[in-house]
């Protein structure tokens, strides 16, 4: 049976209270260097504008957002949304200079790897799947990847990161960011953990503890009563959530509700406590200077190329 949704674009009379809305969320948008998912929407909203903060308000939200972009009052790639994968899919080139137009752009992007020399290499993980892109936008700067797992990982997901930890002779850092709740600080106790284990069981336990060095970026509580982020109490439906209760612990809080820049700058400060800064730059710097020879070198070709053309 056909759905009888909306199809593609569409003329939408909201509400006055709706427009109202829209407003707040364009509002929200234009303040944001990057794409946000909706449920970070929903927690600006909910911090600046006293939104409701209920499931039933943020799916409210989730439908005013769809019409609102099928209507075009707002951009279809103001919000972001990491459920599709892009896999496979035809490639080539119409002619010999897209190929060479490609090769001299990569040849602007040359760089050394940024953690050459480093004595630490850097892995860092996030419970939200949806903010991976944003966390890169940090660690990329850094040389080090992100790892989203949307919420427990699989075993298989503990035992690979193991064996990067044994695969390498410098000690691997486990930055881990995530919910103040009972599930967040559980699944970083988890992944901590079930990682040690499989690391000492490969190369004895004081090996591991040499090699293998967790830390927690946040969300904690002292986070969440300086930065006065929303809570909320921790769900019912989560077993955890009585021996939280037990323990007197704040209400819990979501990594979503913490502005962008605010996770950012706990996150490049925990990269940056195991990193050599001045080794990095010297690398840069190096990177730098083979790139113009680079550059220089294919310029030369190019005019070949372009001569034989003719």
């Amino acid at each position: 049976m056909a759905s009888n949704r909306a199809k593609g674009y569409m003329d939408w009379n909201p509400r006055p209270e709706t427009v109202q809305l829209i407003g707040q969320v364009q509002e929200v948008l234009g303040g944001s260097d990057e794409q946000l998912t909706a449920r970070q929407v929903f927690y600006i909203l909910v911090g600046q504008f006293g939104f409701e903060k209920t499931e039933q308000a943020y799916a409210r939200l989730c439908e005013h957002l769809v019409k609102a972009r099928r209507s075009q009052m707002i951009p279809f790639n103001a919000i972001r949304d990491d459920k599709t994968d892009e896999i496979g899919g035809d490639w080539g080139y119409w002619a010999p200079h897209e190929f060479w137009d490609e090769l001299r752009e990569s040849s602007r992007r040359y760089r050394r790897p940024r953690r050459e020399g480093q004595e630490k290499r850097i892995e860092l993980w996030c419970e939200a799947r949806g903010m991976g892109p944003s966390l890169a936008r940090v660690a990329r700067k850094y040389g080090v990847e992100v790892f989203a797992t949307g919420g427990f990982p699989g075993v298989t997901v503990t035992h690979a990161m193991a064996q990067r930890v044994e695969e390498h002779n410098e000690p691997t850092v486990f930055l881990h960011i995530g919910d103040y709740d009972p599930s967040g600080e559980s699944i970083y106790d988890s992944m901590r953990d079930d990682t040690f284990a499989f690391v000492a069981g490969a190369i004895g336990i004081e090996e591991a503890r040499r090699k293998f060095h967790p830390f927690r970026i946040g969300l904690t509580e002292d986070q969440v009563v300086e930065h006065q982020i929303e809570t909320a109490p921790p769900k019912k439906s989560d077993g955890r959530s009585r021996r939280w209760e037990e323990e007197g612990r704040i209400d819990s809080a979501q990594l979503e509700a913490v502005p962008p820049e605010l996770y950012r700058e706990w996150v490049q400060e925990a990269i940056e406590d195991h990193t050599d800064l001045a080794q990095m730059q010297q690398v840069i710097a190096e990177g730098d200077a083979e790139r113009e020879k680079i550059s220089s070198g294919l310029e030369r070709l190019f005019a070949e190329f372009d001569e034989n053309d003719e």
